[in-house]
């Protein structure tokens, strides 16, 4: 079809040409002083078409001939480009694949045709900022190997100019220039500059900061320096940006919140630290235990500690398979030491007794209902209970704590025989805890 067209077109053109130069009978007389030409008019347009096309032609022949120098120019600096190109792509591979110093050697390779480029010629805005995105990046792998060979002097030196070549205002420059930041903070972290990593991370914007490569450097920061806190809050961030595995991120925030915790110096810091803490670190039976033993340890109200524990003490009776010996053994010390400061309580009791019941195999809870049956002066189910589970107890500490209280009704029966057998069994099982 397309050849079809051309056919028509050119017989068109044919026909149109025929038609306007055989209409015309006029003729052009040019007079050369002694001698006159005539000559058909068709033939004068005829020359002059061909006159202006040679002319045309011409003209652009001289263009390109005076403009060949340029063109040169402009090769050789596109050359140089592909090849500060190929020399970035390997300085990039040679990083990757550990070969640092190879790296260096092509970055620095880079650098030299960038200055070789622009001492060529005027730049344009556009061909400037392409040059210095090279520079900066040759600058940062420049770093980063000077890192990893641990040349500081070089590293610094690279780091400073790429952070002078960033002034252009350009998203990209920016960009990489953030990237140059992170990596500072991350060598500083490294070396344990912990003072000057943070320094480097809040020089970045606030986007920048939440960034996940970010939180997981000021996660380290926090952690190496104590601050529990704020590290908690991190941990938080980088849970919902889905840096950690649901386990990995309670494992890290129960770790932290018993580390926070345990910075508290007084009962009020303990209170405003558990109102900091979420809903779901609240409900973690080690972060609740913790906080329990903690503020009876720092003197504070012994029923606040009750009240916390009542939620993981259901949680135990329901569920009793899932605690560790450990958890029990600092739940059931945690209860007997709050309900040493407390006024007898008839709803625990019964709250143990029925739980006891229910599971009559539970060592910790016989251990746990016959304190509770001490305190309110129940003494000969106390007695009951606690001896036959003293020799049960895994827990070294409760049966310790199961002798001491038997020693002391044997006391209160004046049956001074046995109180020196059960304090001697106490004094034994404190013995084998020490070692």
């Amino acid at each position: 079809m397309r050849v079809a067209l051309w056919f028509l077109s050119l017989f068109g053109v044919s026909v149109a040409v025929a038609l306007l130069f055989g209409s015309h009978q006029g003729s052009v007389t040019v007079f050369v002083s002694p001698y006159r030409v005539d000559l058909s008019i068709n033939l004068v347009l005829l020359g002059l078409v061909l006159g202006f096309v040679v002319i045309y032609f011409a003209i652009q022949a001289l263009k390109g001939l005076f403009a060949m120098p340029a063109r040169a120019r402009l090769w050789r600096l596109e050359q140089k480009e592909k090849a500060a190109q190929l020399a970035l792509l390997d300085a990039i591979i040679q990083m990757l694949s550990g070969r640092f110093l190879r790296a260096k050697k092509s970055a620095q390779k880079v650098c030299d045709l960038v200055q070789k480029m622009a001492a060529q010629k005027s730049e344009s805005s556009q061909e400037k900022l392409l040059r210095t995105q090279l520079q900066m990046l040759a600058q940062l792998i420049i770093a980063e190997s000077a890192y990893a060979l641990n040349d500081s002097q070089t590293q610094e030196r690279s780091l400073n100019q790429l952070l002078d070549d960033s002034q252009t205002k350009s998203s990209t420059l920016q960009d990489i220039e953030y990237a140059a930041r992170l990596g500072a903070a991350r060598w500083s972290l490294s070396r344990r500059k912990l003072t000057e990593a943070t320094q480097w991370l809040d020089s970045l914007p606030m986007g920048v900061q939440r960034r996940t490569l970010a939180l997981r450097l000021r996660l380290k920061i926090d952690r190496l320096s104590g601050r529990h806190l704020p590290a908690l809050e991190t941990t938080r961030l980088l849970a919902k940006h889905g840096a950690f595995v649901s386990t990995t991120a309670e494992s890290l925030s129960r770790s932290l919140a018993i580390m926070a915790m345990d910075d508290c110096r007084d009962a009020s810091q303990l209170l405003a630290t558990w109102k900091i803490f979420e809903s779901a670190e609240k409900e973690m039976n080690d972060v609740v235990l913790h906080a329990a033993s903690r503020l009876l340890q720092l003197e504070g109200d012994p029923k606040i500690a009750i009240n916390w524990v009542q939620s993981v003490f259901q949680s135990w009776i329901v569920q009793p398979q899932s605690w560790s010996s450990i958890q029990v053994e600092k739940l059931v010390l945690t209860i007997e030491k709050a309900f040493v400061q407390l006024s007898p309580e008839v709803e625990w009791l019964h709250r143990v007794e029925k739980a006891s019941l229910a599971n009559p195999r539970n060592i910790e809870l016989q251990y746990l209902s016959g304190l509770l049956c001490l305190k309110h002066g129940l003494w000969g189910k106390a007695q009951q209970l606690l001896e036959l589970c003293v020799n049960n107890l895994s827990s070294k500490d409760l049966k310790r704590q199961a002798w001491v209280q038997l020693a002391q009704l044997a006391e209160q029966r004046n049956d001074t025989v046995q109180a020196l057998v059960l304090w001697r069994n106490a004094a034994h099982t404190e013995a084998s805890i020490k070692k």
